[in-house]
């Protein structure tokens, strides 16, 4: 027998192609399919022949073929390219995200290969499972929770008595016109009996960034919104710290790979247990690199600094949001204020932090969301953390979704958590409105005291404002400590100032583009700077900078200029010295270099002047720098205009006031210095 798996993809199809290959490119760089290739280690244990498809793989070859040109959809590239493969058992694992694609592809594999099995398993299928039946008879069973013990056995059954499949529990299946579900199967106890994931099977896994090992399995804990009790359920399970750490260096053994990703929701819920897998990591003598998951209240600073001496460099926590009163209505049940302290410490020891926060929950008030985002505000300064805002997604069967699943609705704002699409194909539109229940993901829970379209314009406003820029965001969360306010305000603004231009857009596709960052800048130059801005002359400043960082990097140079320019040699007072064609001078009414020093350190602002301070911004290959000058060296530079000579610069010199030196030597021996920076070039006499 052979077995075809099929990881679920991640990346789907996208409206705007840069955007798709940039995202898909990234995932590809760094992920490997963990989960099929771990169930297909056990299946070569069971001498079954396996063969793996990698559907971001095969995404990323689509977005870069002449199908997707021409608008062929992903669903059927990725059918054909299925069509050749040899298998008498397909298995789809599953996610909520793509769910609607791995049922069209599993009638498709159905057309093409009528006599093969088709399989379903992973998160959304062990949770819809009977619907699903019920509603596409493509799909013959579905394996439940986990199933590295129960495919094998749903294999052998297949090969020798399909009728032992009624005994398999963890199964559900179609029996002529009748629904199968057995009960649930027993959880695997003994991790450390499973093989390590088959990455010989995956071929690229050389071009891997990181390797996924799996740590553990289970949540002791019962969120509200969270789906992982339902398919490891709360049965707390962690691998043996020596069994972990042989996976990690044999993988970097055989792949060169020390860079892992310990997958496991809540790995630092068993203290004894980490400090274990510590010691275990630097008792081995290797340089092992490691990230995971941990709840804010299972960790604290003498555990965060352990782990970090142990290789960790990397923490994804979960806060869900930033109100007291929503983290008792979810069942979270975190101390924002610790958690804040737990982001600070684990920043404070290197290790870098993902901070996840969750909007759009059906109790949630505005005063909530100030609370949510104020903790994402505050997360900003640290520069090793990634923020994350998320629409709550009404995940199946979970409690959430349970209590409100008579009152979803079908509003077109989908959360990123079960779509990363930008466009989505009409059959699984059509799919998706006439099964509520197996795509709940795709619907919405009520929000009474808020507008489910401000919630998602707010949550592109604030990531897009940070990724283009960052410490402007930062800084506009300090002046505000209400980046709501802010928000709400630039609403008022962009609904007047973008109509008058015709081009009012608030989708996902605006908020991605140049478009956005050039109306924030002016936004708060000529807006909320003089409305409502405590300093004005810190924003203007902030403003002023990242107008010209936007310059610079959307810039460039005439080859005219290239060629007549090269590097500056003082080579006699006829030279004749220039501004670098990729450097920027300018005056700012506050010091650049201690307003980012308050904002990394959260020290006040109110000692920062109103001044004239002098600044140079340097393009880099793909970096910005941002040089703070002195005002003699401001008034040198301001003279490289291209229309001085060395000589003529030193005599407009002595204009500007007394020096300590000639101005002939403070001109020569400071064009000397600004040349070594490379922040001056020469113009030759003769052109």
């Amino acid at each position: 027998m052979k077995v075809c798996l099929i990881s679920p993809p991640t990346v789907e199809e996208f409206g705007e192609r840069m955007v798709g290959e940039s995202e898909a490119l990234s995932l590809i760089a760094q992920h490997a399919p963990m989960g099929i290739l771990s169930l297909a280690a056990v299946l070569e244990q069971h001498g079954v022949e396996t063969e793996i498809v990698d559907l971001n793989r095969l995404y990323h070859k689509y977005i870069n073929s002449s199908e997707s040109q021409h608008r062929i959809d992903f669903c059927a590239y990725a059918s054909d390219a299925l069509e050749p493969v040899v298998a008498d058992v397909f298995g789809f694992s599953t996610i909520c995200s793509s769910y609607p694609l791995t049922l069209r592809m599993a009638r498709a594999v159905r057309a093409t290969h009528p006599d093969a099995f088709i399989v379903l398993g992973g998160p959304q299928a062990s949770v819809v499972d009977v619907a699903t039946l019920q509603a596409f008879p493509n799909v013959d069973l579905i394996v439940r929770g986990e199933a590295e013990q129960t495919f094998p056995i749903v294999l052998e059954s297949l090969s020798t008595n399909a009728g032992r499949l009624a005994l398999i529990n963890g199964v559900t299946f179609r029996r002529g016109t009748e629904i199968i579900r057995r009960p649930n199967a027993a959880v695997i106890e003994d991790l450390d009996s499973l093989p390590p994931p088959a990455f010989h099977l995956y071929p690229h896994i050389k071009d891997c960034s990181y390797a996924p090992v799996e740590a553990g399995r289970g949540c002791p804990f019962a969120c509200s919104f969270c789906s992982t009790n339902d398919f490891f359920r709360r049965r707390f399970r962690m691998k043996s710290p020596h069994v972990l750490v042989s996976q990690m260096k044999q993988i970097k053994e055989t792949y060169g790979i020390e860079s892992f990703d310990l997958i496991h929701d809540m790995f630092t819920v068993d203290r004894k247990k980490v400090l274990a897998f510590c010691d275990a990591v630097q008792q081995s003598g290797e340089e092992l690199y490691w990230s995971c998951s941990a709840r804010t209240d299972c960790v604290d600073d003498e555990l965060i600094s352990r782990m970090a001496d142990a290789g960790c460099d990397g923490l994804f926590f979960g806060i869900d949001t930033g109100s007291e009163a929503m983290q008792d209505a979810i069942q979270k049940r975190l101390d924002v204020n610790e958690a804040a302290l737990m982001v600070k410490s684990a920043n404070q020891h290197s290790v870098k932090t993902t901070v996840s926060l969750i909007t759009g929950f059906p109790e949630e008030t505005k005063d909530d969301l100030r609370a949510t985002i104020r903790f994402l505000g505050d997360s900003l300064r640290y520069e090793g953390s990634d923020i994350q805002l998320h629409l709550l997604c009404p995940l199946a069967e979970t409690p959430i979704t349970s209590r409100y699943r008579d009152q979803l609705t079908y509003d077109d704002i989908f959360s990123d958590i079960s779509f990363q699409g930008w466009e989505q194909n009409p059959e699984e539109r059509e799919m998706i409105k006439a099964h509520r229940d197996l795509f709940p993901n795709f619907y919405a829970v009520p929000t009474r005291w808020l507008n489910r379209q401000y919630l998602r314009e707010l949550r592109e406003f604030l990531l897009h404002g940070i990724l283009r820029h960052l410490w402007l965001m930062v800084l506009l969360h300090r002046d505000s400590n209400d980046l709501v306010s802010v928000f709400d305000e630039w609403q008022i603004w962009s609904d007047k100032e973008r109509r008058i231009a015709s081009v009012l857009d608030t989708s996902r596709g605006y908020y991605s583009n140049d478009a956005f960052s050039h109306d924030l800048l002016r936004f708060v130059r000529t807006s909320y700077a003089t409305s409502s801005g405590k300093y004005p002359h810190l924003l203007r400043t902030m403003v002023r900078v990242e107008e010209l960082q936007l310059t610079l990097i959307k810039g460039q140079p005439e080859a005219s200029q290239r060629s007549a320019r090269r590097r500056c040699v003082i080579e006699s007072m006829e030279t004749v010295p220039i501004l670098a064609r990729d450097a920027h001078l300018t005056l700012v009414p506050a010091d650049y270099r201690k307003l980012i020093r308050c904002l990394k350190r959260n020290t006040p602002l109110d000692l920062i002047r109103d001044e004239q301070v002098a600044l140079v911004l340097m393009r880099e290959k793909d970096k910005i720098k941002t040089i703070q000058l002195s005002r003699p060296t401001y008034e040198l530079m301001s003279l490289c205009d291209g229309s001085r000579n060395v000589l003529q610069i030193s005599d407009d010199l002595s204009l500007f006031g007394e020096l300590e030196v000639s101005p002939q030597k403070a001109s020569i021996f400071g064009l000397a210095s600004l040349a070594q920076k490379g922040l001056i070039e020469v113009r030759n006499v003769a052109v």
